[in-house]
């Protein structure tokens, strides 16, 4: 039962909520905007930056998770989060797999969010 209220299984929460919330709200703007398009709409919407900032914090949440799962391995605080070798056992494991892939689909959000005649096509 002390597992569950320690400090590794809410830290581990924490951060999948980082990466939960800033990948659908990132998603959310760009969505947003392609469904209005070239539309004028009533209120100037800033919707690049907020896409661009939720992905950086959905990006912060899967470096976190790794870390906090390298550290809970370890079971070594701060600094078996930060050890090369249990980062790098971390990142040849599934959780390591998705976190890369959710970075290069995060990255493709950013460059959508460019002006360019690509950015529509990379927001499909």
């Amino acid at each position: 039962m002390s597992e569950l209220l320690g400090a590794w299984p809410l830290a581990e929460a924490s951060a999948k909520f980082l990466i939960y919330l800033g990948s659908l709200a990132a998603a959310g703007a760009l969505l947003f905007r392609a469904a209005h398009g070239g539309q004028r709409l009533p209120t100037p919407l800033r919707w690049r930056p907020a896409a661009v900032a939720w992905a950086f914090v959905a990006l912060s949440g899967g470096a976190l998770h790794v870390a906090v799962t390298a550290g809970r391995l370890l079971d070594d605080g701060v600094n078996g989060m930060t050890d090369p070798e249990i980062l790098a056992l971390v990142m040849d494991t599934p959780l390591g797999t998705a976190t890369l892939t959710r970075s290069v689909g995060l990255v493709l959000l950013i460059l959508a969010c460019l002006r360019t005649r690509a950015s529509l096509a990379l927001t499909v």
